[in-house]
């Protein structure tokens, strides 16, 4: 059952905020409330976050052990899906959403503990699993520890980032197929994977190489006469996982901001330009309990009606907090 998580308002005239331009956030701690029993868990935190974007809204994210948590679409209510056992051990490494033949959302679940890909319905009930891809004899003895999804042009995409390092492209609610890309010598971690919507291509973050790479459906590396094309960030970043909204706008959330700070989250043109940075630790003063942001493992974007927040969830030590976009003395009108 969704339980309230709203608190007493924050003082909005005295908030510290992060950003530049019109790509400004301060913290809402009364939308960054656990459901019952949480906190217990949440500095096992590693995961990222699935917003049901063309239907209803709402939120999902999985917490190790704990399971799934479920966040109303207006982020004032929480709740622990009742979830199949399965689906609470383990660690969700990402969640991604995509719908059936009939429109009807579900949840896929790369868990890089136990090696699997779990699809789970938005009740938290598992629909289907894959384990290791076992067509490849040379992969056998390899690790499998699946860090991210991407069902895209009837695709699902499978990131292999902690362990081959290889893209797997398989069939939703199906199995492997032939076509994998990438590996230990394209990638230094195939980290996070998302749909450009202007670019027409899979997004990349390259965690180690400091950088965002691009490939077709079929695992064509996007290329500019020979050069791949690349998105660098900056210095000592490193980016776990891209979310773009549909005007081409990316928000990036890193481990570790420039020259190995604190973790950022950039604000991206369709370009790749950085249009903001928003420093969760070192600006807005998140650093302790469970909002200790030390290490941003991914950000993600939601509206509020015409409102923007950001979801972002720390690893080492876990956190959960909201942050919402206000206006600022550059971007406000006269």
């Amino acid at each position: 059952m969704l339980v309230s998580t709203v608190a007493p308002q924050h003082n909005t005239q005295s908030s510290p905020k992060s950003g530049e331009g019109s790509w400004v956030f301060e913290y809402r701690p009364e939308l960054s409330q656990l459901p019952p029993g949480a906190e217990k868990f949440i500095k096992r935190a590693h995961g990222g976050f699935a917003v049901d974007r063309q239907g209803s809204g709402d939120v999902y994210f999985h917490l190790d052990s704990y399971g799934i948590i479920h966040l109303s679409p207006d982020l004032t209510e929480s709740e622990q899906l009742n979830c199949d056992p399965e689906l609470v051990e383990g660690n969700g490494h990402n969640t991604s959403l995509a719908y059936n033949d009939d429109g009807v959302p579900y949840l896929v679940i790369p868990d890089n503990k136990r090696g699997k890909v779990f699809f789970s319905s938005t009740e938290g009930k598992i629909l289907h699993q894959m384990e290791k891809p076992d067509f490849l004899d040379w992969f056998a003895s390899s690790r499998f520890a699946p860090t991210d999804t991407l069902i895209i042009d009837g695709k699902l995409l499978v990131a292999d980032g902690y362990g081959s390092r290889f893209i797997f492209p398989a069939k939703p609610f199906g199995g492997y197929v032939r076509g994998i890309y990438g590996g230990k010598g394209v990638f230094t971690t195939s980290h996070g994977l998302d749909w450009d919507p202007v670019g027409k291509r899979v997004a990349v973050a390259d965690r180690e190489a400091s950088q965002i790479r691009y490939f077709t459906t079929d695992g064509k590396e996007i290329v500019e006469g020979k050069t791949p094309v690349v998105t660098p960030l900056p210095s000592g970043a490193r980016p776990c996982d891209i979310d773009y909204m549909p005007d081409g706008t990316a928000v990036v959330g890193c481990l570790k901001g420039a020259d190995g700070a604190p973790g950022e989250v950039y604000i991206l043109d369709p370009k790749g330009d950085i249009l903001s940075v928003v420093k969760p630790k070192v600006e807005l003063g998140l650093d302790n309990g469970n909002t200790d942001i030390e290490h941003v493992h991914n950000a993600s974007w939601t509206k509020v009606g015409d409102t923007l927040y950001l979801l972002v969830y720390a690893w080492n030590p876990g956190g959960f907090v909201v942050l919402e976009r206000v206006d600022s003395e550059e971007s406000a009108t006269p």
